[in-house]
Protein backbone atom coordinates (compact mmCIF):
# COMPACT_ATOMS: atom_id res chain seq x y z
CA UNK A 1 0.00 0.00 0.00
CA UNK A 2 2.94 1.95 0.79
CA UNK A 3 5.03 1.70 -2.82
CA UNK A 4 1.69 2.11 -4.34
CA UNK A 5 0.93 5.21 -2.53
CA UNK A 6 4.61 6.41 -3.01
CA UNK A 7 4.41 5.69 -6.59
CA UNK A 8 1.12 7.59 -7.33
CA UNK A 9 2.72 10.55 -5.43
CA UNK A 10 5.61 10.51 -7.78
CA UNK A 11 3.70 10.26 -10.79
CA UNK A 12 1.50 13.46 -9.48
CA UNK A 13 4.48 15.30 -9.10
CA UNK A 14 5.45 14.43 -12.73
CA UNK A 15 2.61 16.10 -13.91
CA UNK A 16 2.75 19.14 -12.10
CA UNK A 17 6.21 19.11 -13.73
CA UNK A 18 4.91 19.13 -17.27
CA UNK A 19 2.26 21.56 -16.39
CA UNK A 20 4.72 24.10 -15.28
CA UNK A 21 6.80 23.58 -17.89
CA UNK A 22 4.10 24.34 -20.46
CA UNK A 23 3.26 27.30 -18.57
CA UNK A 24 6.55 28.49 -18.83
CA UNK A 25 6.47 28.13 -22.55
CA UNK A 26 3.33 30.34 -23.16
CA UNK A 27 5.49 32.72 -22.09
CA UNK A 28 8.99 32.15 -23.87
CA UNK A 29 10.21 30.23 -26.65
CA UNK A 30 12.29 26.98 -25.38
CA UNK A 31 15.56 26.97 -27.68
CA UNK A 32 14.90 24.03 -30.49
CA UNK A 33 17.62 21.24 -28.43
CA UNK A 34 17.40 17.93 -26.73
CA UNK A 35 19.50 19.73 -23.96
CA UNK A 36 17.33 22.52 -23.44
CA UNK A 37 14.45 20.22 -22.89
CA UNK A 38 16.22 18.07 -20.56
CA UNK A 39 17.12 21.18 -18.50
CA UNK A 40 13.47 22.60 -18.74
CA UNK A 41 11.90 19.39 -17.38
CA UNK A 42 14.70 19.01 -14.59
CA UNK A 43 13.60 23.08 -13.61
CA UNK A 44 10.44 22.53 -13.92
CA UNK A 45 10.68 19.31 -11.17
CA UNK A 46 13.15 21.34 -8.78
CA UNK A 47 10.82 24.27 -8.47
CA UNK A 48 7.30 22.69 -8.53
CA UNK A 49 8.19 19.98 -5.66
CA UNK A 50 10.64 21.82 -3.43
CA UNK A 51 9.30 22.28 -0.02
CA UNK A 52 10.04 25.41 1.35
CA UNK A 53 9.44 25.63 5.36
CA UNK A 54 9.58 28.97 7.38
CA UNK A 55 13.40 29.55 8.32
CA UNK A 56 14.71 27.19 5.75
CA UNK A 57 17.68 28.86 4.14
CA UNK A 58 18.86 25.82 2.44
CA UNK A 59 16.15 25.21 -0.48
CA UNK A 60 14.68 28.30 -1.18
CA UNK A 61 17.91 30.61 -2.10
CA UNK A 62 19.74 28.04 -4.04
CA UNK A 63 16.98 26.89 -6.14
CA UNK A 64 15.78 29.96 -7.18
CA UNK A 65 19.04 30.70 -8.29
CA UNK A 66 19.19 27.55 -10.38
CA UNK A 67 15.71 28.26 -11.85
CA UNK A 68 16.91 31.03 -13.11
CA UNK A 69 19.89 30.22 -14.54
CA UNK A 70 17.98 26.96 -16.46
CA UNK A 71 15.35 29.32 -17.80
CA UNK A 72 17.90 31.95 -18.91
CA UNK A 73 20.11 28.62 -20.74
CA UNK A 74 17.06 26.38 -21.78
CA UNK A 75 15.00 30.00 -23.19
CA UNK A 76 15.39 32.09 -26.23
CA UNK A 77 15.04 35.98 -25.95
CA UNK A 78 17.20 38.65 -24.29
CA UNK A 79 18.72 37.80 -20.67
CA UNK A 80 16.13 40.88 -19.53
CA UNK A 81 13.50 39.03 -20.66
CA UNK A 82 14.18 35.73 -19.46
CA UNK A 83 15.35 36.72 -15.82
CA UNK A 84 12.25 39.04 -15.80
CA UNK A 85 10.17 36.03 -16.50
CA UNK A 86 11.49 33.76 -14.31
CA UNK A 87 11.63 35.54 -11.31
CA UNK A 88 8.00 35.93 -11.73
CA UNK A 89 7.27 32.30 -12.06
CA UNK A 90 9.59 31.11 -9.34
CA UNK A 91 8.57 34.12 -7.35
CA UNK A 92 4.92 33.09 -7.54
CA UNK A 93 5.18 29.20 -7.45
CA UNK A 94 7.45 29.49 -4.06
CA UNK A 95 4.92 32.01 -2.88
CA UNK A 96 2.28 29.33 -3.21
CA UNK A 97 4.56 26.25 -2.22
CA UNK A 98 5.43 28.33 1.03
CA UNK A 99 1.49 28.68 1.60
CA UNK A 100 1.07 25.04 0.94
CA UNK A 101 3.86 23.77 3.47
CA UNK A 102 3.37 25.91 6.10
CA UNK A 103 -0.29 26.37 6.51
CA UNK A 104 -2.65 23.88 3.73
CA UNK A 105 -1.13 20.90 5.61
CA UNK A 106 -2.06 22.32 8.80
CA UNK A 107 -5.46 22.99 8.02
CA UNK A 108 -6.20 19.56 6.19
CA UNK A 109 -4.09 17.56 9.11
CA UNK A 110 -6.21 19.44 11.65
CA UNK A 111 -9.05 18.70 9.69
CA UNK A 112 -8.55 15.11 9.32
CA UNK A 113 -7.15 14.23 12.18
CA UNK A 114 -3.87 12.80 11.30
CA UNK A 115 -1.16 13.56 9.34
CA UNK A 116 -1.56 14.35 6.19
CA UNK A 117 1.32 15.80 4.60
CA UNK A 118 2.13 14.39 1.18
CA UNK A 119 -1.34 14.44 -0.28
CA UNK A 120 -2.03 17.41 0.55
CA UNK A 121 0.61 18.94 -0.52
CA UNK A 122 0.46 17.53 -4.20
CA UNK A 123 -2.57 17.87 -4.63
CA UNK A 124 -2.53 21.35 -3.50
CA UNK A 125 0.56 22.17 -5.83
CA UNK A 126 -1.23 19.96 -8.64
CA UNK A 127 -4.19 22.40 -8.28
CA UNK A 128 -2.10 25.31 -8.27
CA UNK A 129 -0.66 24.39 -11.03
CA UNK A 130 -3.19 23.33 -13.45
CA UNK A 131 -4.88 26.95 -12.49
CA UNK A 132 -1.45 29.07 -13.18
CA UNK A 133 -1.05 26.79 -16.58
CA UNK A 134 -5.16 27.16 -17.74
CA UNK A 135 -4.54 31.12 -16.69
CA UNK A 136 -0.99 31.41 -18.60
CA UNK A 137 -2.16 30.37 -21.62
CA UNK A 138 -5.70 31.76 -21.88
CA UNK A 139 -3.72 35.26 -21.84
CA UNK A 140 -0.28 34.46 -23.58
CA UNK A 141 1.51 36.67 -26.39
CA UNK A 142 2.86 35.61 -29.60
CA UNK A 143 5.94 33.44 -28.37
CA UNK A 144 8.00 36.00 -30.34
CA UNK A 145 6.86 38.51 -28.60
CA UNK A 146 9.21 41.32 -26.53
CA UNK A 147 8.93 44.57 -25.09
CA UNK A 148 11.97 47.60 -25.03
CA UNK A 149 14.56 47.13 -22.21
CA UNK A 150 13.02 50.39 -20.35
CA UNK A 151 9.80 48.19 -20.00
CA UNK A 152 11.56 44.94 -18.95
CA UNK A 153 13.91 46.63 -16.55
CA UNK A 154 10.41 48.18 -15.15
CA UNK A 155 8.83 44.68 -15.02
CA UNK A 156 11.41 43.34 -13.16
CA UNK A 157 11.77 46.25 -10.52
CA UNK A 158 8.09 45.95 -9.91
CA UNK A 159 9.12 41.80 -9.54
CA UNK A 160 11.33 42.36 -6.37
CA UNK A 161 9.04 43.65 -4.10
CA UNK A 162 6.71 40.76 -3.96
CA UNK A 163 9.59 38.65 -4.63
CA UNK A 164 11.53 40.46 -1.98
CA UNK A 165 8.31 39.47 0.07
CA UNK A 166 8.62 35.77 -0.02
CA UNK A 167 12.71 35.91 0.51
CA UNK A 168 12.29 37.82 3.56
CA UNK A 169 9.20 35.76 4.61
CA UNK A 170 10.71 32.85 4.36
CA UNK A 171 14.51 33.61 5.64
CA UNK A 172 14.04 36.21 8.33
CA UNK A 173 11.11 34.65 10.26
CA UNK A 174 11.82 32.61 13.06
CA UNK A 175 10.27 28.82 12.54
CA UNK A 176 9.96 28.27 16.65
CA UNK A 177 8.10 31.58 16.65
CA UNK A 178 5.90 32.52 13.24
CA UNK A 179 2.99 29.65 14.40
CA UNK A 180 2.26 31.12 18.00
CA UNK A 181 3.28 34.75 16.73
CA UNK A 182 2.08 35.89 13.68
CA UNK A 183 0.95 32.72 11.59
CA UNK A 184 -1.84 34.57 9.70
CA UNK A 185 0.37 37.75 8.86
CA UNK A 186 2.89 35.64 6.90
CA UNK A 187 -0.08 33.77 5.50
CA UNK A 188 -1.63 37.20 4.33
CA UNK A 189 2.15 38.01 3.03
CA UNK A 190 1.98 35.40 0.60
CA UNK A 191 -0.82 35.47 -0.66
CA UNK A 192 -0.56 38.88 -1.61
CA UNK A 193 2.95 38.28 -3.25
CA UNK A 194 1.05 35.55 -5.40
CA UNK A 195 -1.84 38.20 -6.06
CA UNK A 196 0.90 40.72 -7.05
CA UNK A 197 3.43 38.41 -9.38
CA UNK A 198 -0.02 37.23 -11.10
CA UNK A 199 -0.60 40.09 -12.13
CA UNK A 200 2.78 41.29 -13.11
CA UNK A 201 2.53 38.14 -15.62
CA UNK A 202 -0.48 39.76 -16.65
CA UNK A 203 1.04 43.06 -17.17
CA UNK A 204 3.80 41.73 -19.03
CA UNK A 205 1.33 40.32 -21.73
CA UNK A 206 -1.10 43.64 -22.00
CA UNK A 207 2.32 45.52 -22.49
CA UNK A 208 3.13 42.49 -24.81
CA UNK A 209 -0.27 42.80 -26.72
CA UNK A 210 0.16 46.87 -26.76
CA UNK A 211 3.50 46.24 -28.55
CA UNK A 212 2.09 44.43 -30.66
CA UNK A 213 -0.80 46.86 -31.83
CA UNK A 214 1.70 49.52 -32.06
CA UNK A 215 4.13 47.19 -34.65
CA UNK A 216 0.72 46.95 -36.29
CA UNK A 217 0.49 50.73 -36.58
CA UNK A 218 4.01 51.07 -37.50
CA UNK A 219 3.33 48.32 -40.14
CA UNK A 220 -0.18 50.45 -41.77
CA UNK A 221 1.53 53.42 -41.61
CA UNK A 222 4.45 51.87 -43.78
CA UNK A 223 1.81 50.07 -46.43
CA UNK A 224 0.12 53.36 -46.74
CA UNK A 225 3.57 55.31 -47.39
CA UNK A 226 4.04 52.45 -50.29
CA UNK A 227 0.47 52.81 -51.43
CA UNK A 228 0.74 56.30 -51.75
CA UNK A 229 4.05 55.98 -53.50
CA UNK A 230 2.48 53.79 -56.05
CA UNK A 231 -0.60 56.42 -56.96
CA UNK A 232 1.81 59.29 -56.95
CA UNK A 233 4.60 57.29 -59.54
CA UNK A 234 1.03 56.89 -61.18
CA UNK A 235 -0.30 59.73 -61.76
CA UNK A 236 3.30 61.16 -62.46
CA UNK A 237 3.35 58.87 -65.33
CA UNK A 238 -0.08 59.68 -66.55
CA UNK A 239 0.83 63.31 -66.47
CA UNK A 240 3.72 62.54 -68.51
CA UNK A 241 1.93 60.90 -70.73
CA UNK A 242 -0.05 63.36 -71.10
CA UNK A 243 2.41 66.42 -71.26
CA UNK A 244 3.81 64.05 -74.12
CA UNK A 245 1.15 64.19 -76.34
CA UNK A 246 0.97 67.79 -75.89
CA UNK A 247 4.47 67.92 -76.91
CA UNK A 248 4.51 65.94 -79.83
CA UNK A 249 1.92 68.04 -81.67
CA UNK A 250 4.48 71.04 -80.55
CA UNK A 251 7.36 69.78 -82.24
CA UNK A 252 5.14 68.40 -85.25
CA UNK A 253 4.10 72.13 -85.80
CA UNK A 254 8.11 73.65 -85.32
CA UNK A 255 10.60 74.31 -87.73
CA UNK A 256 13.44 72.29 -88.22
CA UNK A 257 15.81 74.68 -86.81
CA UNK A 258 13.81 75.37 -83.29
CA UNK A 259 13.40 71.29 -83.17
CA UNK A 260 16.70 70.58 -81.16
CA UNK A 261 16.10 73.20 -78.88
CA UNK A 262 12.97 72.17 -77.74
CA UNK A 263 14.10 68.87 -77.32
CA UNK A 264 17.00 69.52 -75.38
CA UNK A 265 14.65 71.65 -73.12
CA UNK A 266 12.43 68.67 -72.85
CA UNK A 267 15.26 66.30 -71.88
CA UNK A 268 16.58 68.98 -68.93
CA UNK A 269 13.33 68.98 -67.29
CA UNK A 270 13.05 67.39 -63.46
CA UNK A 271 10.25 64.90 -64.90
CA UNK A 272 12.91 62.93 -67.76
CA UNK A 273 16.14 63.83 -65.21
CA UNK A 274 14.74 63.25 -61.99
CA UNK A 275 15.00 59.92 -60.27
CA UNK A 276 13.57 58.23 -57.28
CA UNK A 277 16.55 56.34 -55.56
CA UNK A 278 17.42 59.15 -53.45
CA UNK A 279 19.97 56.44 -51.37
CA UNK A 280 20.64 53.11 -50.43
CA UNK A 281 17.64 52.02 -48.85
CA UNK A 282 14.51 51.06 -50.56
CA UNK A 283 12.12 52.31 -47.63
CA UNK A 284 13.49 55.50 -47.53
CA UNK A 285 13.15 55.65 -51.77
CA UNK A 286 9.35 54.93 -51.16
CA UNK A 287 8.92 57.46 -48.14
CA UNK A 288 10.79 60.53 -50.24
CA UNK A 289 9.02 59.55 -53.41
CA UNK A 290 5.90 60.32 -51.66
CA UNK A 291 6.55 63.29 -49.45
CA UNK A 292 8.89 65.07 -52.66
CA UNK A 293 5.38 64.96 -54.31
CA UNK A 294 2.90 65.96 -51.62
CA UNK A 295 5.80 68.72 -50.61
CA UNK A 296 5.26 69.63 -54.18
CA UNK A 297 1.34 70.04 -53.86
CA UNK A 298 1.47 72.50 -50.97
CA UNK A 299 4.15 74.36 -52.33
CA UNK A 300 6.87 72.89 -50.35
CA UNK A 301 10.31 73.22 -51.25
CA UNK A 302 12.09 70.05 -50.30
CA UNK A 303 15.93 70.16 -50.44
CA UNK A 304 17.42 66.06 -49.48
CA UNK A 305 20.98 65.69 -48.67
CA UNK A 306 21.49 61.92 -48.07
CA UNK A 307 24.51 59.74 -47.81
CA UNK A 308 23.40 56.50 -47.52
CA UNK A 309 24.88 54.24 -50.00
CA UNK A 310 22.95 50.88 -48.69
CA UNK A 311 20.12 49.56 -47.19
CA UNK A 312 19.71 50.13 -43.40
CA UNK A 313 19.75 47.63 -41.23
CA UNK A 314 16.49 48.44 -39.18
CA UNK A 315 13.26 47.69 -39.62
CA UNK A 316 11.31 49.15 -42.42
CA UNK A 317 8.46 49.85 -40.06
CA UNK A 318 10.71 51.88 -37.76
CA UNK A 319 12.45 53.35 -40.20
CA UNK A 320 9.18 54.69 -42.01
CA UNK A 321 7.55 55.93 -38.53
CA UNK A 322 10.75 58.12 -38.00
CA UNK A 323 11.70 59.76 -41.54
CA UNK A 324 6.91 60.00 -42.33
CA UNK A 325 6.61 61.62 -38.65
CA UNK A 326 9.86 63.78 -38.94
CA UNK A 327 8.73 65.11 -42.75
CA UNK A 328 4.72 65.50 -41.84
CA UNK A 329 5.90 67.70 -39.16
CA UNK A 330 7.77 69.40 -41.14
CA UNK A 331 4.97 69.87 -43.67
CA UNK A 332 2.55 70.51 -40.84
CA UNK A 333 4.49 73.84 -39.75
CA UNK A 334 5.32 75.07 -43.38
CA UNK A 335 1.32 74.89 -43.78
CA UNK A 336 1.15 78.17 -41.03
CA UNK A 337 3.41 80.04 -43.09
CA UNK A 338 3.60 82.30 -46.44
CA UNK A 339 4.33 80.04 -49.88
CA UNK A 340 7.64 81.48 -49.86
CA UNK A 341 8.93 80.74 -46.26
CA UNK A 342 7.84 77.15 -46.97
CA UNK A 343 10.74 74.76 -46.93
CA UNK A 344 11.68 71.28 -45.11
CA UNK A 345 15.27 70.26 -45.35
CA UNK A 346 16.19 66.55 -44.50
CA UNK A 347 19.92 65.58 -44.23
CA UNK A 348 20.68 62.01 -43.32
CA UNK A 349 24.04 59.94 -43.09
CA UNK A 350 24.92 56.72 -42.36
CA UNK A 351 29.00 56.48 -41.47
CA UNK A 352 31.02 55.91 -38.81
CA UNK A 353 28.65 53.27 -37.23
CA UNK A 354 25.92 55.83 -36.99
CA UNK A 355 22.88 56.94 -38.72
CA UNK A 356 22.22 60.59 -37.86
CA UNK A 357 19.24 62.04 -39.05
CA UNK A 358 18.42 66.00 -39.12
CA UNK A 359 14.92 67.64 -40.23
CA UNK A 360 14.83 71.06 -40.39
CA UNK A 361 11.67 73.76 -41.26
CA UNK A 362 11.18 77.42 -40.68
CA UNK A 363 8.69 78.33 -37.38
CA UNK A 364 7.37 81.35 -35.18
CA UNK A 365 6.96 79.13 -32.67
CA UNK A 366 9.50 78.89 -29.44
CA UNK A 367 10.22 75.63 -28.02
CA UNK A 368 9.78 75.36 -24.44
CA UNK A 369 12.73 73.73 -22.71
CA UNK A 370 12.04 70.03 -22.18
CA UNK A 371 8.80 69.70 -23.41
CA UNK A 372 7.63 67.86 -27.18
CA UNK A 373 6.02 70.28 -29.71
CA UNK A 374 1.96 70.37 -29.78
CA UNK A 375 -0.07 69.33 -32.41
CA UNK A 376 -1.82 72.23 -34.62
CA UNK A 377 -4.54 69.86 -35.43
CA UNK A 378 -8.15 70.55 -33.59
CA UNK A 379 -8.19 65.94 -32.87
CA UNK A 380 -5.31 66.28 -30.37
CA UNK A 381 -6.65 62.81 -29.10
CA UNK A 382 -5.91 61.30 -31.93
CA UNK A 383 -3.35 63.23 -33.27
CA UNK A 384 0.56 64.61 -31.89
CA UNK A 385 2.33 61.65 -31.01
CA UNK A 386 4.78 61.70 -33.75
CA UNK A 387 7.60 63.02 -31.85
CA UNK A 388 6.73 60.72 -28.96
CA UNK A 389 6.77 57.87 -31.83
CA UNK A 390 10.10 59.02 -32.84
CA UNK A 391 11.23 59.38 -29.45
CA UNK A 392 10.20 55.57 -28.63
CA UNK A 393 11.49 54.09 -31.45
CA UNK A 394 15.14 56.13 -31.11
CA UNK A 395 15.48 55.01 -27.76
CA UNK A 396 14.31 51.37 -28.20
CA UNK A 397 17.29 51.27 -30.74
CA UNK A 398 19.84 52.94 -28.33
CA UNK A 399 20.05 56.42 -29.64
CA UNK A 400 19.46 59.90 -28.71
CA UNK A 401 17.70 62.18 -29.60
CA UNK A 402 17.47 66.45 -29.44
CA UNK A 403 14.74 69.01 -30.62
CA UNK A 404 15.61 72.56 -30.75
CA UNK A 405 14.27 76.30 -32.27
CA UNK A 406 16.93 79.15 -33.21
CA UNK A 407 17.08 81.57 -36.15
CA UNK A 408 13.28 80.68 -37.23
CA UNK A 409 14.34 77.24 -37.70
CA UNK A 410 12.82 74.31 -35.79
CA UNK A 411 15.73 71.69 -35.62
CA UNK A 412 14.47 67.81 -35.27
CA UNK A 413 18.19 65.69 -35.10
CA UNK A 414 18.33 62.02 -33.76
CA UNK A 415 21.13 59.26 -34.56
CA UNK A 416 21.06 55.15 -34.23
CA UNK A 417 23.76 53.14 -33.75
CA UNK A 418 24.34 50.83 -36.50
CA UNK A 419 26.09 47.24 -36.00
CA UNK A 420 29.53 47.26 -36.52
CA UNK A 421 29.60 45.05 -39.97
CA UNK A 422 27.34 47.75 -41.25
CA UNK A 423 29.10 50.96 -40.35
CA UNK A 424 29.81 52.81 -42.96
Amino acid sequence: MDGLMLALGLLMELVISFLAARTFCYMMELKKTRRARILLAVISFLITNMVIFIGDWDNLPLTIVAFIAGICAAFQGSLLKKATIGLMFASVIFAYNVLTDNFIIDIVTDMLGYEAWTPAAVTSRLVFTLLLMMTVRRFAPQKDYDLAPEMWRLLLRLTAMPAGIVLSVVLLSNPRTYRTGEPLMCCVLMVIACLSLTGLLRAAVVLARQRELEQSSLLGEMNRVYYQSMEQQHFEIRRLRHDMANHLQVLSALPAERKDDYIQKLLNEEGVTGTLNYCGDPTLNAVLTVKDGLMRQKEIRFEKHLDIPSPLPFSPSDLCAVFVNALDNGAEACEKLPPPRREVILEARAAKGLLAVCVKNPTDQELEPGRMPRTSKKDRVRHGFGLRSIEEIVKRNQGDMELKTENGYFTLFLYLPLPETDAG
